[in-house]
């Protein structure tokens, strides 16, 4: 019997990561960054990533019903998250960097979807910054392709290693520019002011500026989204990929275009 393991955080495992390369034949990672614990046994290493339905995702829906359901005026700026409210998800820089964002766009709205711990501090921050009637908490979302439609710009601060988010995935696909952190297997999903932005963690600063960028100019808005749908197509589409299963080179090193992916990582697109 073959074993296989699946492996999706960009984090450590300590003595995990030691002992799954001799337990299993093969170790399935969801990005390079991922694969990265897992160097010194290279040779039994896939690198998979994770797929999205750019069907279901695509940036033809629309975001109307979600805005008129939480009382978002359909055409004010609004920027998004979504995924599990915790602390290690960078939500308290978003809250900052949002009332930055407010000085300069006084009709914006941010909408942070999901449920977690940290709710209740994220609403007395909210509330303490004085933003608590433009930050909206609708909890659970059972129509996120509908959700990815009402957004302007998605945005993901996490302080953790993403393996490879699949929120990001779901954004680009809906046509949307995206803010990540430069941490994890997000360096691989966002080509840094192409289809987004990166940002140092705990930025809530250069976060600020970004998002404000974003929601100003329009047509740079656009011409990201219309990048980031391209990327989620060529490179994140769902599809068999039972022949993405290339090796890791014999040496170990792990490089970007090294392991037969769809297209070449760091390539830059024309508009779509």
């Amino acid at each position: 019997m073959r074993v296989v393991f699946h492996s999706r955080v960009g984090g450590s495992g300590g003595v995990l990561d030691m002992l799954v390369p001799f337990l299993c034949d093969r170790i399935i990672c969801v990005s390079l960054a991922v694969a990265a614990r897992f160097k010194r046994r290279a040779g039994k290493v896939r690198v998979v990533y994770n797929g999205v339905d750019v069907r279901d995702f695509n940036p033809e829906l629309s975001g109307a019903g979600f805005r008129k359901s939480n009382n978002i005026p359909f055409t004010g700026p609004l920027l998004g998250y979504c995924g599990q409210l915790a602390e290690g998800k960078g939500l308290a820089v978003l809250m900052e960097a949002f009332a930055l964002v407010k000085k300069q766009l006084p009709d914006a709205r941010l909408a942070l979807a999901g449920r977690g711990d940290f709710e209740l501090k994220l609403r007395a921050q909210a509330k303490e910054l004085k933003l608590d009637d433009s930050v909206v908490f609708p909890g659970f979302i059972s129509d996120v392709p509908g959700f990815m439609a009402a957004l302007d710009v998605l945005v993901l601060p996490s302080f953790w290693l993403e393996g490879l988010s699949r929120v990001l995935l779901e954004a680009m696909a809906s046509g949307k520019p995206v803010l990540a952190t430069a941490a994890g297997g997000n360096v691989e999903t966002v080509l840094d002011g192409v289809t987004g932005y990166l940002f140092p963690a705990g930025a809530s600063e250069i976060l600020g500026e970004r998002a404000c960028a974003l929601l100003r100019d329009k047509e740079l808005s656009l011409r990201m989204g219309k990048s980031g749908r391209r990327r989620a197509v060529e490179v994140f589409r769902r599809q068999p990929n039972g022949w993405l299963l290339a090796p890791v080179p014999p040496d170990g090193r792990l490089e970007l275009g090294s392991i037969g992916f769809t297209c070449p990582l760091d390539a830059h697109y024309e508009d779509v």
